[in-house]
């Protein structure tokens, strides 16, 4: 052997656990068999037959599994054995049933115990409860071999019967209380060529056993020729491994190897992947595949690039793996399952059962490493893990206790193994439906002859055809690459996204632009444009609400009024120019308010009546407020907040018109002015207030008006307040544009009158947030309106929109109207905009917000700052000279996300906290939120300003509020921990928020708990709050007793199986405590005590107390089972998956 073939030997033995080399030289040195001086050595020892006996953790694991399944095959393993020379068929069942009778396993059934199964003797106690899953060995078992003769076929008829005999027997399925669990047939493919096709079920055996039982089957074969020795009998049995196992678990061993998970998967986070359409509430595991060949110059680049850093091509192979989810889904820390053998001892090797595990590898991709440096740390955690992969999956988790969502797999939902038999016939058909997927993506890769195949194994009910063969795709090219730059950092690997279609509006931007219109929009005023469209239209209809309606020239004059009045009050103060408040309810005056002051060269502050005293008090202080120009009916309250130095201005006092044309200044307005000031909630406790200047405005109204088209004809709804940065796009979108805008005031309940409204005023552009458009439905609904006809564009913003809202647009809106969703905080009024037509079908879950509008340009950033190239997730940052000028009175803060950027007219660069993903089709679609915010019906909410008011209160030692939303809509609930005998006093803290807080950020419930859950490190542990009810008027209500026999059976069982003394028929099997083996317990005791045949399923669909009765009652009237079986074709199985 050459120096290079013993380093690279050397490297890969020190690559290997301290306790894998330790065997590694004793099976060197020849040893086999247990260490005598281990405490913990298997040992042989009779089972006792046709008695209930424990199971291992895998099969309890995967019979779970097996019971959530939509067909019985799902964990069957087709295996096929060639015979040349060909063999007697009497002689091949010959030796097949002696490998029955060789190993247990193979004449294994399984159930549930029942009250008269008691504690079997396997050398410790292993008490057996009611309900518990038990096995049941066979004495002895004949299994019967199926003959297919195909000899008299034509080579094309014997493919296709070949063909549909090797799908009979993978999908023929098990009645797993019934031995034995492994069907066989013998085919008859030629006088000289015969295939030996095996089913056997998982729960039996795994992919190490069939080497073991093929190999075995063989050596029979040979014996009973006379051609070879007869096989010596087995040493040890798969129960002696269940019994070691129990005796391991209570060792030292066993707590070093919990200690460690406690340690490395505190706190770890769910992979959140994007779906293309809702999660069912039960995971399927109906699933595809899609297959790619890495070719072999590209294998040969990987093979070395992992023996230069002492890694496995498998560790390779995961570090890519783990870089495309992190930039798929945005985050930088979650788990990956990985399958290990689970014979961790040598004695094992020739025992036939299930022994897999699943360890947990814990990807950690922050910072924006390099991949080299994931390469590295998936190197060290995979090695880490391999070394404590003894203990089982389930007390991993208890050791951990980490959340669980019903159906899913805790702590991983990717998946990755290498397999053999993952090889270059997957490329010839790489697409292939009907696959069972355990796992919402799983990777399996293998080596065919000097090329790299990959398969991807995909939850169908979760991810489209196109979105797995891009992330396939996109995994291929990240091996390409790093191949030859190893070095290319997280955020710059090449997950290439297309380039988006040009927009609808991008004919009408570049026309706009050669005849040069854009430069009289950013170079003048916005009273300038405003005077612009008086002139051309002064008798068209500019305002209009419930009361009244003006024209351009009457809303120019009355603004006049304004302008005139604010200006000569302007004379009489000592020279500053703060900001005017407006105080208004939904009305035209508050526009003629708007405009006049922007006349007089002032900014204004507009104040949402509905905000309460103390919020409005602190927006005048925090600004320094000295004038404040309200209505009549504000003006009381308008007193009372007004300090008596200041300046108050009634509208219905000012004079109905001046005796001459009002012209400002000279100087005193210019593109650079301060505009408006709208405040948004702030972190600190207080909100913030978001300064625009008018240059910015008139940036955003011109790309509003481009991207959508408005025309001078058209009439705009005004629905959101004039203190929402989506006001500030109908108002000046319609009035800077010749249009008319139409104000509409639901409150008051008023609301339901939308749908006549927007028919009467004759709408052409509706604007709204996503929970508005889909109550304006539902009404169309209850009405049975026919479409708005009248209504051209219907655009949304504010929330994410979803796919459900595109459908709602084509039921109710006529043939031709658009849809456009959009995004653009306060700091950036309009900034990316998507327009869909009725007859596009969306690609995901959720809509696109599209690309930047015209003046702006987008990019995403990863926590670094780093900016990612092609698909991913990220913060999106705003850049152009729209962006805001910041916060009032923090304009110097080191902390603040607007950055200058330079130019002319200046440029700024806005973080926007919002996170974005960059899709394939090079869209961009809204994540979510990167810090503690949220939306609320279009309100920005910062939960740390609810939180800080709460936790500044007496008696309260911390709370957290989190946005739920249980299918009425999203709503704020706050958990408050006031320790175990703190007062009752929900309301109290409920009453101070509605003095303090607008009513959008007042929680819907106030959840009071003895302490907030905290993960083993010590951390909130939000998955861990309790979920509230929509219906419950009361975390402390009277528990509500049961109503009928199914009702009070399961009271009582609940209280069993639970341990819980109160139970409440509107009650929570899991928020009880409630997970996957008491589920089972629980439908054991039901089928003895009411005779009903429940699906575990069942449970998962409906784990309320009372509507799980319902369920009972109807299984009770139906002769069919309550969920059935769902029959499968053909399926292809890329190996042997893991029981998760």
């Amino acid at each position: 052997m050459g120096s290079a073939e013993d380093r690279q030997l050397n490297q890969r033995r020190q690559a290997l656990s301290a306790a894998k080399r330790e065997l590694l030289e004793r099976r060197l040195r020849g040893e086999t068999g247990a260490d005598p001086a281990d405490a913990y050595r298997l040992e042989h020892r009779d089972t006792p037959l046709q008695q209930a006996l424990p199971t291992s953790f895998a099969q309890r694991r995967l019979w779970l599994l097996q019971q959530l399944a939509d067909s019985s095959a799902d964990y069957t393993i087709p295996v096929r054995l060639s015979l040349t020379p060909t063999v007697e068929p009497h002689l091949v069942e010959q030796a097949l049933n002696a490998m029955v009778s060789r190993h247990e396993s193979l004449r294994t059934s399984f159930r549930l115990a029942s009250g008269a199964d008691g504690s079997a003797d396997m050398s410790s106690p292993a008490d057996i409860s009611e309900g518990d899953l038990v096995q049941v060995v066979a004495p002895r078992l004949q299994v019967p071999l199926a003959i297919v003769d195909l000899r008299q076929h034509s080579a094309s008829q014997r493919q296709l019967a070949l063909v549909n005999a090797c799908a009979e027997q993978a999908t023929k399925g098990f009645d797993l209380s019934t031995a034995p669990l492994l069907n066989a047939a013998l085919v008859w493919l030629g006088q000289e060529q015969q295939l030996l096709l095996l089913s056997i079920h998982h729960l039996i055996a795994d992919g190490w056993s069939l080497q073991v039982l093929l190999s075995e089957l063989e050596a029979s074969i040979e014996a009973l020729l006379g051609k070879g020795p007869s096989l010596p009998p087995p040493v040890l049995q798969y129960s002696d491994y269940i019994r070691w196992q129990q005796r391991w678990l209570a060792s030292d061993q066993a707590r070093e190897q919990a200690g460690f998970w406690q340690r490395q998967l505190a706190d770890l986070p769910h992979l959140d992947l994007p779906v293309d359409q809702v999660r069912p509430v039960v995971a399927s595991s109906k699933g595809s595949q899609q297959a790619l060949l890495l070719p072999p110059p590209v294998a040969k680049a990987l093979r070395r690039l992992a023996l230069e850093h002492k890694a496995t091509l498998f560790m390779l192979v995961l570090a890519a793996w783990a870089a495309v989810l992190a930039r798929y889904s945005g985050q930088g820390d979650f788990g990956i399952g990985v399958p290990v053998a689970g014979r961790t001892r040598s004695e094992l090797e020739g025992v036939i059962g299930l022994f897999l595990n699943t360890v947990v590898i814990r990807c950690d991709l922050c910072g924006n490493p390099s991949f080299e440096q994931i390469l590295s740390r998936i190197r060290l955690a995979t090695l880490q893990a391999l070394d404590h992969q003894a203990l089982p999956f389930e007390q991993v988790l208890r050791a951990v206790q980490p959340s669980q969502d019903p159906g899913q797999t805790p702590l991983f939902r990717a998946f990755f193994n290498a397999l053999s038999d993952v090889n270059e016939r997957l490329a010839e058909h790489p697409f292939q439906e009907h696959v069972h997927a355990p796992f919402d993506l799983s990777l399996y890769s293998g080596e065919a002859g000097n090329a790299i195949p990959l398969a991807l194994v995909y939850r169908s009910d979760c991810f489209s055809h196109a979105t797995a063969t891009g992330l396939l795709n996109h995994l291929g090219d990240v091996l390409e690459h790093v191949a030859l730059t190893a070095d290319t950092r997280l955020a710059a690997l090449p997950l290439r996204a297309e380039d988006p279609p040009l927009p609808a509006w991008w004919t009408r931007v570049t026309a706009t632009a050669s005849a040069k219109q854009a430069a009289g929009w950013e170079q003048g005023t916005i009273s300038e444009r405003f005077q612009r469209q008086v002139a051309l239209h002064p008798e068209r209809e500019a305002v209009c609400d419930a009361a009244q309606s003006w024209s351009y020239a009457e809303l120019e004059r009355r603004s006049d009024v304004v302008a005139a009045t604010m200006n000569g009050l302007a004379h009489g103060l000592d020279g500053a120019r703060p900001p005017v408040a407006l105080l208004f309810n939904h009305e035209v005056s508050a526009v003629a308010a708007v405009l006049g002051t922007l006349k007089a060269g002032l900014a204004y502050i507009p104040l949402d009546g509905e905000d309460p005293d103390e919020r409005l008090r602190f927006i005048l202080q925090e600004a320094k407020v000295e004038r404040l120009l309200c209505s009549a009916a504000l003006s009381s309250r308008a007193r009372a907040l007004m300090p008596v130095d200041r300046q108050l201005i009634v509208w219905e006092e000012l004079p109905d018109q001046l005796p001459y044309s009002f012209s400002p200044e000279a100087g005193a307005v210019s593109p650079e002015s301060l505009a408006y000031v709208l405040y948004t909630s702030g972190s600190t406790g207080h909100p913030k207030g978001v300064m625009q200047a008018q240059r910015q405005v008139l940036g955003h109204a011109q790309a509003y008006a481009l991207t959508i088209g408005i025309q001078f004809h058209d009439r705009l709804s005004l629905l959101a307040s004039l203190g929402v940065d989506a006001a500030v796009m109908d108002l000046y979108g319609a009035l800077l544009n010749g249009a008319c805008l139409c104000l509409f005031d639901g409150r008051g309940g008023r609301i339901d009158d939308l749908p006549k409204w927007l028919a009467d005023e004759r709408i052409t552009i509706y604007h709204s947030t996503p929970s508005l458009f889909r109550h304006l439905a539902l009404r169309m609904e209850q009405l049975a309106t026919e479409p708005l006809q009248t209504i051209h564009t219907v655009v949304l913003g504010g929330e994410q929109a979803l796919r459900h809202d595109h459908q709602l647009f084509q039921d109710h809106f006529p043939e031709g109207c658009r849809l456009v969703n959009g995004l653009g905080p306060s700091e950036c009024s309009l900034a990316v905009q998507h327009q869909i037509k009725a007859s596009n079908q969306p690609l995901g879950h959720a809509l696109p917000i599209g690309q930047a509008v015209p003046g702006l340009s987008v990019a995403l950033l990863d926590p670094t700052g780093a900016e990612i190239t092609g698909v991913g997730v990220g913060e999106l940052e705003m850049r152009g000279s729209s962006v805001a000028l910041g916060y009032l009175g923090q304009e110097r803060s080191s902390a603040s996300p607007f950055r200058p950027l330079g130019g002319s007219p200046p440029r700024r660069a806005y973080r926007s906290g919002d996170l974005a993903r960059r899709r394939r089709d090079g869209l961009l679609e809204f994540v979510g939120r990167r810090d503690n915010q949220v939306k609320i019906r279009g309100h920005r909410v910062e939960l740390a300003e609810i939180e800080t008011l709460l936790n500044a209160q007496a008696g309260v030692k911390e709370s957290v509020v989190v946005l739920q939303d249980q299918g009425l809509g999203p709503r704020l609930v706050a958990y408050v921990a006031t320790g175990p005998d703190a007062p009752d006093f929900q309301q109290e803290l409920m009453g101070l928020l509605r003095r303090r807080l607008p009513g959008y950020m007042v929680p819907a419930q106030i959840v009071p708990l003895s302490s907030l859950p905290k993960t083993v490190s010590g951390k909130l542990d939000r998955r861990q709050l309790p979920a509230v009810q929509p219906s419950q008027a009361s975390a402390n209500r009277m528990p509500e007793p049961p109503r009928n026999a199914e009702e009070r059976a399961l009271v009582q069982i609940w209280r069993e199986v639970l341990m819980v003394s109160k139970v409440d028929i509107h009650d929570n099997f899991f928020a009880l405590g409630g997970h996957s083996l008491l589920a089972v317990q629980m439908i054991s005791r039901l089928r003895q005590r009411l005779g009903v045949e429940l699906a575990l399923r069942q449970v998962f669909e409906t784990p309320c107390l009372a509507e799980l009765a319902k369920a009972i009652a109807a299984a009770q009237r139906c002769d069919q089972p309550p969920i059935p079986t769902i029959p499968r074709q053909a399926q292809p199985k890329p190996g042997s998956l893991p029981p998760q």
